[in-house]
């Protein structure tokens, strides 16, 4: 029969030997699901503001790109775009150091 204090020995021991083994890999995996979440979050803005201002900015196909009549508009869009990239960078860089860890 085992004691109260074996039970709680063993799982502390389950416990330190997980952590040691996968916190690290739990560590990645938040911050990769965080940099979706903020990329997620920048899109909202995006689409938002392009709502907000909707007749007030057009698709210019020829070149690929959006043209805005209110430099704010532009100025807040940019921000936006640069917020994504910088996630978007962190997530790669995050995936790969995952893909690093399991190999």
């Amino acid at each position: 029969m085992l004691s109260g204090s074996g039970i709680h020995g063993e799982r502390n021991q389950f416990e330190q030997g997980f952590n040691a083994k996968f916190a690290s890999t739990l560590t990645l995996i938040l911050g990769i699901r965080q940099c979706e979440i903020t990329a997620c979050e920048i899109g909202i803005r995006l689409i938002d503001l392009l709502e907000k201002e909707q007749g007030k900015w057009r698709l210019d196909a020829a070149i690929g790109s959006l043209e805005f009549e209110n430099d704010d508009t532009l100025a807040a869009f940019n921000k936006a775009i640069a917020e994504f990239q910088v996630a978007r960078a962190r997530h790669v860089e995050l995936q790969q150091e995952f893909v690093d860890s399991n190999r």
